[in-house]
């Protein structure tokens, strides 16, 4: 592959790489020359079609569920026109730029990139009124095989959510001292017999050796019970499931 500066359709001088025999090379140059634009014409005719195009609001299906809730997830993103609502689209909260495959979930990696977040199907409304407010003119709603099994697996991995959190609320809780209920605790115990403390919204507090025995019991308790949890969500597995 050779690097060549050529003379395009466009008027500009654009770099090309180019490979081939003498003749193939000769028909590609040849190409460029009537119909090929330089990469500033390009962008421009991009921003041209962007512009025109006005803001869309785009919204498919994500192939996962919450984990904390078992909520179905949208994946949403802004195409067009980003550009001139770019501060906009920043500022309204949690949207960062990307592969617009790539954050879609499937290993299909494409040129096409936008700003784009993972919300609750129950935030939907909000979250077009939002962009309604920003500028977008239309929406675009995922259709198409890709929507149906990204629903699919959506539904599938909800009733696993459903099923996993049945099981985990049958493991019964360890009971949260007086001491420390309504508090920020870092879940230790300082000191020995007679002189025992803990530090309780970053405040060391002193407590008496029942109060450090019950502490201390807890702690054991907890760790028990968040052994169970974590022995049922490896036997269930938490594929699908993600935190937002």
């Amino acid at each position: 592959m050779k690097k060549y500066y050529i003379n395009m359709g466009c008027g500009h001088e654009g770099k090309v790489y180019l490979s081939g025999n003498s003749s193939e090379i000769s028909d590609k140059i040849e190409y460029l020359e009537k119909n090929g634009v330089c990469k500033e014409c390009y962008k421009a005719a991009k921003r041209k079609e962007e512009k025109e195009r006005g803001l869309i609001f785009n919204v498919a299906i994500y192939p996962y569920v919450d984990k904390h809730d078992g909520g179905i997830l949208l994946h949403v993103w802004f195409s067009g026109d980003t550009l001139t609502y770019k501060d906009s689209i920043k500022s309204s909260g949690g949207y960062w730029w990307g592969y617009i495959e790539e954050a879609y979930g499937w290993p299909v990696q494409t040129s096409d990139m936008g700003w784009q977040k993972v919300i609750k199907l129950e935030n939907l409304e909000e979250e077009y009124a939002k962009a309604v407010s920003i500028g977008a003119k239309s929406i675009v709603t995922g259709n198409g095989f890709r929507e149906k099994m990204n629903y699919m697996a959506a539904l599938s991995y909800h009733k696993k959510w459903k099923e996993l959190n049945e099981k985990i609320s049958e493991v019964e809780k360890p009971c949260i001292p007086n001491i420390l209920r309504g508090h920020k605790w870092n879940g230790k115990v300082y000191g020995k017999s007679g002189s025992y403390s803990i530090y309780l919204d970053n405040d060391k507090v002193s407590v008496t050796d029942d109060e450090a025995s019950i502490v201390e019991e807890y702690t054991e308790e907890k760790k028990k019970y968040w052994k169970k949890v974590g022995d049922i969500e490896e036997s269930y597995g938490t594929g699908g499931m993600i935190s937002l």
